[in-house]
């Protein structure tokens, strides 16, 4: 899920719609677990100081409607993410700006009903092993940078150097009837570089712009369940790390006007996912162990146009598309949306919402390929709304 199109200091009311036009958002995205990335777009802001508050809210709705190849009664899957943002901007010189931003660029959670978890521990059963099922998976991130942008005028725009750095943080969590994995790891750093290019006189921008991959080996615990007495382990939590990687990424966007009143835009954002084939940890007393993903390289398409209704009021409406990022090791279908966003200009700053509906086309996982379940989804579907308020002084 990305918001990445339309981005705002171009001189015309329907550019104020940066936060909304590049709306798109989808249950199973180019970014595999990816939610709105940090706040970039307010370096483009035109007053010296700029803060914005947001979020968004993910509501997928998807569920197995086979297990082990047995028809059964539809659960949803997919828990809700939030997804909150933060930034402020400072123009220290008409050529230079930077700004900090706070943002959660992965997350991801899964509940699973008991005929899941049965299906689960009988497939475990049949192999000679202990009959565990996992309950819920869930996994959280948080982003702390700064990014700052040097311009310089060329021809009849402006070109703009992006940079900076930030420090990741991620929790995993995964219950099981075995016991709970919580683990964590605060601080990792990484960076984005980018180009950008603006002719505010046409509504006009493009840029490119890079975020880097982070390694993660984050360390926690593992709190015994009901099953551990099976195997011999009673008392407190055990000492338990794992290590993964999360992706790096490209998302290259542009918009222009093409009427008083009126800009296009769209975007098309890499997301290197196959870095992830799976995440492995271990455990004290217990031993080695991974959890199969498989994820596959994704790519998200947007397009949309924008329309200022008054001095106060504008619009957008876009069309995303999502290609399919998981395996049958983990169900991340593709997906198809349309977004509708609105801004309106108040004396005192700028509030902005959106909305966006898409359609998840099925998929299917099978235990030998490491899913927790042999089963099958049909084609379900996501909602999900935004909503931020700018001050620009």
């Amino acid at each position: 899920m990305s918001i990445t199109s339309c981005k705002a200091g171009l001189r015309t009311s329907v550019a104020a719609l940066c936060a909304l036009g590049g709306l798109s958002v989808a249950p199973a995205s180019a970014g595999g677990f990816s939610l709105p990335p940090a706040d970039t777009d307010i370096l483009f802001t035109e007053g010296k100081y700029s803060i914005r508050l947001g979020g968004a809210g993910i509501f997928a709705n998807q569920g197995f409607s086979t297990i082990r190849g047995q028809a059964v009664g539809y659960s949803n899957y997919a828990d809700p993410i939030p997804a909150p943002s933060f930034a402020v901007k400072v123009k220290f010189a008409p050529e230079l700006s930077c700004a900090f931003h706070y943002s959660y660029p992965y997350g991801i959670g899964a509940s699973y009903n008991l005929a899941a978890q049965n299906g689960q521990a009988l497939s475990f059963a049949e192999l000679g092993g202990l009959p565990n099922a996992t309950r819920n998976i869930r996994l959280t991130s948080q982003e702390y940078g700064g990014t700052c942008a040097a311009s310089t005028s060329i021809g009849p725009g402006r070109a703009y150097l992006l940079g900076g750095g930030f420090l990741q943080s991620v929790r995993y969590r995964e219950s099981t009837r075995l016991g709970t994995l919580d683990i964590a790891q605060d601080g990792q750093p990484g960076y984005r570089v980018g180009l950008a290019y603006a002719i505010p006189e046409y509504a006009m921008q493009m840029q490119v712009l890079y975020r880097s991959a982070v390694d993660h080996t984050a360390k926690g615990s593992f709190t015994l369940g009901p099953l551990a007495s099976a195997i011999g382990l009673t008392g407190g939590p055990l000492s338990a790390r794992g290590v993964g990687t999360l992706p790096q990424s490209v998302v290259v966007s542009a918009q222009t006007g093409i009427a008083p009143q009126w800009l296009v835009y769209g975007s098309f954002a890499w997301v290197n996912w196959s870095v992830l084939p799976k995440f492995d940890f271990t455990i004290d007393q217990i031993g080695p162990d991974s959890k199969a993903l498989g994820l596959r390289d994704g790519f998200t398409t947007q397009v949309g146009v924008g329309h200022g209704f008054t001095d106060r009021l504008s619009g957008t409406v876009n069309l995303n598309f999502d290609t399919k990022t998981g395996s049958a090791s983990f169900i991340l279908p593709a997906s198809v949306g349309v977004g509708l966003g609105l801004e309106y200009k108040t004396d005192y700053g700028k509030i902005s919402g959106g909305v966006l509906v898409a359609r998840v086309s099925g998929g299917a996982q099978r235990f030998a390929a490491g899913a927790t379940v042999d089963g099958t989804a049909g084609p379900g579907y996501a909602v999900v709304t935004a909503l931020s308020y700018l001050l620009d002084f």
